[in-house]
């Protein structure tokens, strides 16, 4: 069966179970169609941590809450994390919003922004761009 197969085609990904899987269908010589599924993913050997950290925005349509919006310093990053902002300003006009950008994507923030976010902030959003 395998010499039978002319030409094989990536369709696309495709999520089973919360796993990602690459569907790719291959073409046989009798004009036979056979799928055949990819799991790319493998097991870790570290156990996943639940991400418990919330922040409720529905009282008060999110009144007396900061987004603090962290542009990492790509090209367009800043451009992207404003775009976010304004996301969230049209949804919820309560919420407020304040920008920061590392400037440097090859460094972490620094101590001193990263206090300023936590100390100002309810809710910060690190983004990238290229």
């Amino acid at each position: 069966m395998r010499d039978r197969v002319l030409n094989e085609t990536c369709l696309g990904f495709y999520r089973f179970s919360h796993d990602l899987a690459i569907v790719s269908v291959a073409l046989l010589v009798k004009g036979e169609t056979m799928i055949r599924f990819h799991n790319p993913t493998a097991r870790t050997a570290v156990a996943p941590e639940p991400y418990e950290l919330s922040c409720d925005i529905r009282p008060k349509d999110g009144a007396d809450l900061t987004v603090g919006l962290l542009a990492n310093g790509f090209p367009d990053s800043e451009v992207f994390i404003r775009k976010v902002g304004e996301s969230i300003q049209k949804r919820l006009p309560n919420i407020s919003t304040k920008l920061w950008n590392k400037g440097n994507a090859g460094v972490p923030a620094s101590e001193e922004m990263l206090k300023e976010i936590a100390e100002s902030c309810q809710v910060a959003i690190a983004a990238y761009g290229h």
